[in-house]
């Protein structure tokens, strides 16, 4: 029972990390230059706000996903599991964005 909790811990926080990453990439794109020439804010504040919007949402989704598997399993808190997994997801996100990057950097190459 107990690889079941740290399963599903692991796998709610790196859903979590996940989203939360892919969600602030995709804020920064679309929104950060709004921010920053519409409504005249600083670097550093449109940042936070993309920070903070970008975790609740993903607070959301991952809620959400965890709530499917909740009346299986315990709801213990394993502090280092949540962090690994929370790294982990960020870490899925950087992966692609840098396999992408070089994918991009390679067709204009050519």
């Amino acid at each position: 029972m107990l690889h079941h909790i740290i399963f599903i811990a692991f796998l709610f926080w790196s859903a979590f990390g996940f989203l939360e990453s892919f969600i602030f990439l995709l804020n920064e794109n679309f929104i950060q230059h709004d921010l920053t020439h519409t409504y005249h804010m600083n670097l550093a504040l449109s940042e936070l706000i993309i920070g903070g919007i970008s975790s609740s949402l993903a607070f959301i989704i991952a809620t959400s996903i965890s709530r499917q598997f909740r009346y299986k399993v315990d709801n213990k808190k394993h502090i280092y599991i949540d962090g690994l997994g929370i790294l982990l997801g960020f870490a899925a996100v950087i992966f692609m964005y840098w396999i992408l990057d070089i994918h991009s950097k390679f067709r204009t190459e050519i």
